[in-house]
C-alpha cells in the first residue's frame, strides 16, 4: 500500500509546478484530498493524450499532408 502511496506522490510532485509537497506534508494529507488530487491529475493525462492524438491525426488528415502524399506517390 506504501509503494502505491509513493506512486501517487511521485505523480502529484512532477507533474504540478510550484506544488512544493515534502513527503511528510503529504503523509498528513487526508485521504480524501489525495485522491481528489490523484484522480483530477489523471483525468488530465487522459485529456492531453486525447488532445495529441487528435493533433496527430490532423496531420496526417490535412489537405497539405493529402496533396503531398498524391504529390510523392500518386503516380505508381
Amino acid at each position: 500500500m506504501e509503494s502505491f502511496f509513493l506512486d501517487i506522490y511521485s505523480l502529484l510532485v512532477h507533474r504540478i509546478n510550484g506544488l512544493g509537497l515534502s513527503l511528510t506534508d503529504f503523509w498528513q494529507w487526508d485521504t480524501w484530498t489525495t485522491s481528489k488530487m490523484y484522480c483530477m491529475e489523471l483525468e488530465l493525462i487522459d485529456k492531453e493524450e486525447e488532445a495529441l492524438n487528435d493533433d496527430e491525426d490532423s496531420k496526417h488528415d490535412s489537405e497539405e499532408m493529402k496533396d503531398l502524399y498524391e504529390e510523392m506517390w500518386g503516380d505508381e
